[in-house]
C-alpha cells in the first residue's frame, strides 16, 4: 500500500535547508500550578491530528513532504527524565510534548518545518480548544497554501536593492562543547508593564524598544558598532479574513544600524524606528519570497536546495519576536497555568537567536544554544544586559 504524503510548501523547504547549523524544532514551556490530565491531553492531541495530519507523520527532505509512517499518540508523549528534548524528523513525528515534574510542566516541541512561531501559538490554541471540548470539538481547516497571501503581496510596491549589502554580526567567542542549554530571562509582570507604559510615552512598539536593547547588548558584548539583525515579519497580517494557517508564513526584515561606543539607548532606539519604517517601506523581502514560490515550481528540489543554501543563508545573529501568546485561548480549563513562554530552535553557538514571547504580561527573553557551559554564561549574559537596557529606555 502507498504511504500517504502531504505536501510541503516552498517555506517549509527554506527551514529545511537550515539542518546543518539549527536543530529545526521551536518549544513550548508550560508549569501548571495543578497536574495536567495525561490522558485527556493524549485525546486532545489525537483529536488535532484530524486538523493537522502533520504532526504524526515523518518528514522526508528529498521530496519536502511529510508522509504516514505508523506512529500514534503514545510516540509523541514522553517522560523529560532525560532531558534530550531533539529527535530526527525525518524518522520520527513532528510533534512531542515532554511531561516533568510529577504531571505539573510539560514543554511541548514542534517541527519548524511544520510551521513558524506563529504557527505554533494556532496549533497551542487549537490543542486547548480540543482539550476542553473532548466531547465536542468543531471540525476545522488548516490552510497551508500561500497564493491568497503571494496575490496579496505582489501588489505591493516592491524595491529591490541588489547592491545593499550588510554586515554580519559575530559573537568573537569560539564553540567549545556539544550539549544543550535552555537559557531564559523573565521581566516580570510590574517591571514589563513599566514598560509597555514607557513604549506608549516614546509612541513606539515593544518591538523597537527590544530591537534596541538587544541592538545595544550586542555591541556591548562583541565590541562592534555595525549591527545587523534579522528580524521577523509575520505574512498572516496581509490577508483578511483570518484563517486557520499552522504554516511557515515569516518573512525577514534586516535592521542595520551603527552603534557608537557612548550612543544613548534612546538615539539607538531612534534609529531602529527609522530602519524598520525604512525596512517595511522597501518591502525587499517580498521580492524574494515571490522568486522562491516562482522557481519551485520549475526547478527539481536537489537544485532548489543548493540554490537556497547560497542564497538564504541563515544570519549568524538574529532575533524573533513570537509575540503574545493569548492566555484566553492557551487555557486547559482544569489545570492552571503558572507559565508559560516559547522559545527557538537550538543553534550551534556562536550563532545565536534571542526569543520573546509574553504571557499574562510576564515577557520571557530566551536562547537554545549548542555549546559549551562557558558558552550558555555569554548567552545568558546577552539576555540579561538586554533585559538591563530595557529597562534603563
Amino acid at each position: 500500500m502507498k504511504q500517504k504524503e502531504f505536501p510541503g510548501q516552498p517555506l517549509d523547504l527554506l527551514e529545511a535547508s537550515y539542518f546543518r547549523c539549527q536543530i529545526p524544532i521551536i518549544y513550548c514551556n508550560i508549569t501548571f500550578k495543578t497536574k495536567i490530565n495525561i490522558k485527556r491531553l493524549k485525546k486532545a492531541i489525537e483529536l488535532t491530528t484530524s486538523v493537522v495530519p502533520e504532526i504524526i507523520c515523518s518528514y522526508n527532505i528529498k521530496k519536502n513532504c511529510w508522509y504516514d509512517s505508523g506512529f500514534n499518540i503514545d510516540n509523541i508523549i514522553e517522560d523529560n527524565k532525560i532531558n534530550n528534548y531533539q529527535w530526527d524528523l525525518t524518522k520520527g513525528p513532528q510533534l512531542k510534548v515532554f511531561v516533568s515534574n510529577n504531571d505539573k510542566a510539560i514543554k511541548i516541541a514542534i517541527s519548524h518545518l511544520l510551521c513558524d512561531g506563529t504557527g505554533f501559538k494556532e496549533y497551542l490554541y487549537l490543542l486547548c480548544n480540543a482539550y476542553n471540548n473532548i466531547n465536542d470539538f468543531p471540525i476545522y481547516k488548516n490552510n497551508r497554501e500561500p497564493k491568497d497571501i503571494l496575490k496579496t503581496i505582489s501588489k505591493k510596491k516592491i524595491k529591490k536593492y541588489l547592491n545593499f549589502k550588510t554586515k554580519d554580526i559575530t559573537i568573537p567567542i569560539k564553540n567549545t562543547g556539544n550539549n544543550l542549554y535552555s537559557i531564559d530571562c523573565p521581566i516580570e509582570q510590574e517591571q514589563f508593564i513599566k514598560i509597555k507604559n514607557r513604549a506608549h510615552k516614546l509612541e513606539c512598539t515593544i518591538n523597537d524598544m527590544v530591537l534596541a536593547a538587544y541592538a545595544k547588548a550586542l555591541s556591548t558584548i562583541t565590541g562592534s558598532s555595525d549591527m545587523n539583525i534579522a528580524c521577523p515579519v509575520n505574512l498572516r497580517k496581509f490577508i483578511q479574513p483570518e484563517t486557520l494557517r499552522i504554516c511557515n508564513l515569516t518573512g525577514i526584515y534586516n535592521c542595520s544600524i551603527q552603534i557608537d561606543k557612548n550612543k544613548e539607548l534612546k538615539d539607538i532606539l531612534n534609529d531602529v524606528q527609522n530602519e524598520m519604517k525604512k525596512q517595511k517601506q522597501r518591502n525587499e523581502y517580498f521580492y524574494k519570497l515571490i522568486m522562491l514560490h516562482k522557481v519551485y515550481k520549475i526547478l527539481p528540489l536537489s537544485i532548489l536546495k543548493r540554490i537556497l543554501l547560497k542564497t538564504y543563508l541563515i544570519p549568524p545573529v538574529s532575533y524573533t519576536n513570537i509575540g503574545i501568546i493569548d492566555e484566553k485561548k492557551l487555557l486547559f480549563e482544569d489545570s492552571k497555568i503558572s507559565t508559560c513562554y516559547i522559545t527557538n530552535s537550538y543553534r550551534k553557538f556562536p550563532s545565536f537567536q534571542m526569543a520573546i514571547s509574553t504571557y499574562n504580561n510576564i515577557c520571557t527573553l530566551s536562547s537554545n544554544i549548542i555549546g559549551s557551559k562557558e558558552n550558555s554564561k555569554i548567552a545568558k549574559e546577552i539576555l540579561l544586559l538586554t533585559k538591563t537596557n530595557l529597562n534603563k529606555l
